[in-house]
C-alpha cells in the first residue's frame, strides 16, 4: 500500500478522473447545450380555441373590473341625469307636436266653419199653416235643402249682412250651404217655383252667388234683383247693379241685363226677350232694398 499517496488525500477530494471519463463528460454538456438551443428555437405550442376563449374573458372581466373601481364615483349619478335630459327632450318634442297638431286642427276647424249662416228674420203666415214646425220660427238658422212658403204665407232670410232674400206665397227654393271663410265655393239657389226677391244692400258677397232655374244661369253681383217662374218661361228682373244671365235653351250667349229692366228666357228655346219693369214690380224690389241696406 502506498501510505504516500493516501497521506496527500484530503477529506472531500474527489477521486481523480481517468481520461474516458473526462471524454464522456464532455460529449454529455455538448449534446445538453444543442438540446436547449433546439427547444429555445421552437415556436410556442398553441392552446386550444376554448381556452383561448376562456382566457380572454377572464381577461376583459378583469379590465372592466379594474375601470370601473378606478372610475369616479360621480359617474352612476351624472349618467342617471343623462337619462333624465333625454327623456326630457323627448317629452319636450311630444308636447310640442301636439301643441302644433292642435293649433292646426282648430285653424282648419276655423276655416271650414261659415262666418254668417242662413237665418230666418221675418215669417209671415196668415192661415197658421206653419203649426208644428218648430223650425220656422224667426230666428231659426236654417240648413241646407229645400224651403217652401205656405199659400199666403212668406219668408224673409238673410246670409249675414251680404245678402237678403224674400220669398212670395206659394214658393220654393234649394238652399245652399253657407260659404265657408277659406276657399269659400260657389253659392248656388235654385229656384225651383214662385218668386224670389233679393238684395246685398250695396254689401260684398262672400263668393260668387248663382241664381239657377230650369232655363237659365244668372250670377249676381252687388245687386237688387228678382226671379219669377211662370209656365212658359224664367223671368229675371234688375232694380240696380248688375246681372248677366247665361241661357239654357235656345241662343246660349250671355246676356247682360240693364237696370230697370227685366228678361224673359222662354222654355221653348225663341229668343229671349228684354222689357221694362212694371210698378208692383218696382215697388216689391225697392222694399227689399230699403230692408238690406237697414241691415
Amino acid at each position: 500500500m502506498n501510505h504516500d499517496e493516501d497521506r496527500n488525500k484530503q477529506p472531500g477530494d474527489r477521486p481523480p478522473a481517468n481520461d474516458e471519463a473526462r471524454g464522456a463528460d464532455a460529449t454529455d454538456s455538448t449534446l445538453h447545450q444543442e438540446a436547449l438551443l433546439a427547444l429555445r428555437q421552437m415556436a410556442p405550442p398553441k392552446a386550444a380555441a376554448a381556452v383561448r376563449d376562456k382566457a380572454r374573458r377572464a381577461f376583459m372581466q378583469g379590465t372592466q373590473g379594474q375601470q370601473a373601481a378606478t372610475a369616479s364615483p360621480l359617474r352612476p349619478v351624472c349618467a342617471s341625469f343623462a337619462v333624465i335630459r333625454r327623456r326630457q327632450r323627448r317629452s319636450d318634442r311630444i308636447i310640442a307636436f301636439a301643441l302644433a297638431a292642435s293649433l292646426l286642427f282648430m285653424l282648419f276647424g276655423y276655416g271650414a266653419q261659415a262666418p254668417h249662416r242662413w237665418q230666418l228674420t221675418s215669417v209671415v203666415d196668415p192661415d197658421n199653416d206653419l203649426r208644428g214646425r218648430t223650425d220656422r220660427y224667426v230666428g231659426d238658422f236654417l240648413a241646407a235643402g229645400i224651403l217652401e212658403t205656405p199659400e199666403h204665407g212668406e219668408f224673409e232670410l238673410t246670409l249675414g249682412t251680404a245678402l237678403r232674400l224674400r220669398m212670395a206665397p206659394c214658393s220654393g227654393i234649394v238652399l245652399p250651404q253657407a260659404p265657408r271663410r277659406w276657399n269659400p265655393d260657389t253659392v248656388t239657389i235654385t229656384v225651383d217655383h214662385g218668386e224670389l226677391f233679393g238684395s246685398t244692400g250695396g254689401h260684398d258677397l262672400p263668393a260668387e252667388v248663382h241664381l239657377v232655374t230650369d232655363e237659365l244661369t244668372a250670377l249676381i253681383t252687388g245687386t237688387t234683383f228678382a226671379v219669377f217662374r211662370i209656365p212658359e218661361a224664367s223671368c229675371v228682373c234688375l232694380l240696380e247693379g248688375h246681372i248677366r244671365i247665361t241661357p239654357k235653351v235656345g241662343d246660349q250667349r250671355p246676356i247682360d241685363v240693364p237696370a230697370g229692366s227685366k228678361c224673359l228666357i222662354y222654355k221653348d228655346g225663341r229668343p229671349a226677350e228684354i222689357v221694362p219693369i212694371d210698378a208692383r214690380e218696382r215697388m216689391k224690389l225697392e222694399m227689399i232694398l230699403d230692408r238690406a241696406t237697414a241691415q
